[in-house]
């Protein structure tokens, strides 16, 4: 299925917004929206959000994201979609297809 523009910036605000109902940074927000979207992959800490491992996420974190670590975590059992996180994550390929 093919996504129209309109479409696709839906998907990306909605990502965008309900990350920030978790008070996570607007830059972690965007690189969230971009892993799950399409797949892109992120930075050290993001790598260690989507592999679980906290003490990765604390030692790779900036000063807003080392605040917001529990959101963060909380934020990926909720809303990630299956197989974007954890086990076979590097298989994930984005929920849109660019």
């Amino acid at each position: 299925m093919t996504l129209t523009k309109e479409e696709v910036q839906a998907a990306e605000k909605a990502w965008l917004e309900s990350a920030a109902e978790y008070a996570i940074p607007k830059h972690t927000a965007f690189t969230i929206m971009r892993w799950v979207l399409y797949g892109i992959e992120g930075s050290s800490f993001f790598k260690a959000v989507l592999e679980g491992k906290l003490t990765a996420m604390y030692y790779f974190a900036d000063g807003q994201n080392r605040k917001a670590i529990g959101n963060i975590a909380r934020f990926k059992y909720d809303r990630f979609p299956p197989g974007s996180y954890g086990e076979g994550y590097e298989n994930w390929t984005g929920l849109i297809e660019l």
